[in-house]
């Protein structure tokens, strides 16, 4: 296997996965979710409107606005849902889960525009395949690194590295800014407005992680997780700035445990210098724990820095952790495969990927944790959210 540089072993280049997700799916109906939905554990926390920034995880048709000819805007994609919706799954992502919860109806996508949806209750600036850090910073990095052969060995994958998306975080804070200016019109009117409003920045960076695997190395490359922190930190004081008083900041999930990844570097060899207890990888799930200690640090120091915010860590890793380790109690009978896939490694293969001919999901996606081998089902997603919804009302002080 060609390598771009010597500082990776082969367990810790995570997120490899992550450099090419092609962008998925477009949603030109209705989304079905303007209406709310109690589906979410009952707490005291209401809010007045949401509005999230970030990745796949929490994108509920930006992508699919953007690129309409992708994967997501194909059945069996929202089959639980009755069609597509933008959302990179079967059905309901986290996000609406916790929209439900707090008493906002589901988020649509700020990209759909103002004449397809209504952004009254809060808005939804996510999109799969986003960067923490802006493209021209990247690319003025060198990322993601091109030469002939090793672009021709990630071909023989079906991979490409190319952004999915060049809406970074920095560009989704300017569709907020300039949201914000067209609701409210003076400072002091928007902090009226935000008063009770909830926010969510992240999660995000792995994408910007999956590109430097391959192009940094040395102290490049151990300075990079800090300015991508430092960027993500930036937007948390921007969007206070703006009047917001309360912030959920979730951290990385645990990519190691994914089916992309498992199938992708797979070994026959069952060793601890591969695998872990849960038997996800090791390297990949180090360096995603990195990324959420250097969070969580920059978010105690934003606590003291906005002693009159609550700003609040999502533990998305030991939220799936919990999902994995209790997975038959939950019903869920595979926990590494995709629902919907292809390959005889954990049903997943980048060249037959969900959503193209011939590939088709499993009978039942509520018995699987992954959808997609990318992304969970709505069932996962319902879980992780109770896990996370109980952890994190209570920081947020409502009532």
């Amino acid at each position: 296997m060609p390598r771009r540089n010597n500082k990776f072993s082969l367990g810790s280049v995570m997120l490899l996965f992550l450099l090419i997700l092609q962008p998925y799916l477009s949603c030109a109906r209705k989304l079905l979710c303007d209406d709310h939905v109690d589906v979410a554990p009952k707490n005291s926390c209401k809010f007045d409107r949401i509005y999230s920034l970030g990745d796949a995880t929490a994108d509920t048709g930006n992508l699919a606005a953007e690129v309409p000819d992708s994967l997501f805007n194909k059945f069996p994609y929202g089959i639980t849902l009755g069609k597509p919706t933008g959302r990179p799954s079967n059905g309901l992502l986290m996000i609406d889960y916790f929209a439900s919860a707090f008493g906002v109806p589901y988020l649509n996508p700020y990209e759909r525009g103002v004449e397809k949806a209504n952004f009254d209750r809060g808005a939804n600036f996510a999109v799969a395949g986003a960067t923490a850090l802006p493209i021209e910073i990247l690319q003025a990095k060198g990322l993601p690194p091109h030469d002939e052969t090793f672009d021709g060995w990630l071909a023989t994958k079906g991979l490409h590295l190319r952004y999915a998306t060049n809406s970074s975080l920095n560009v989704q804070l300017e569709w907020l800014s300039s949201h914000l200016n067209q609701t409210c019109h003076s400072r002091e009117e928007c902090q009226d407005l935000l008063k009770n409003s909830l926010f969510f920045i992240g999660d995000i960076g792995a994408k910007d992680y999956s590109y430097g695997f391959w192009g940094l190395e040395g102290a490049e490359w151990d300075a990079f997780a800090p300015e991508v922190i430092q960027n993500i930190a930036q937007t948390i004081r921007t969007i206070i700035g703006f009047g917001a008083t309360r912030v959920i900041v979730p951290g990385s999930l645990p990519l190691g445990c994914l089916p992309v990844s498992l199938s992708f570097f797979h070994h026959e060899e069952d060793s601890p210098l591969f695998y872990d207890s849960n038997h996800c990888m090791v390297g990949w799930n180090n360096q995603a724990a990195r990324h959420n200690q250097i969070l969580k640090a920059a978010i105690e120091e934003l606590k003291k820095e906005y002693p009159n915010v609550l700003i609040v860590y999502a533990d998305y890793y030991n939220a799936y952790l919990s999902v994995l380790s209790n997975a038959q109690n939950l019903g869920f009978e595979d926990k590494f495969s995709a629902c919907c896939g292809s390959g005889t490694v954990f049903n997943f293969d980048f060249g037959s990927l969900c959503g193209m001919p011939g590939v088709n999901p499993c009978p039942n996606p509520d018995n699987y944790i992954s959808w997609d081998g990318m992304s969970l089902t709505q069932q996962a997603n319902k879980y992780m959210a109770d896990y996370l919804i109980n952890s994190i009302a209570p920081q947020l002080k409502c009532g």
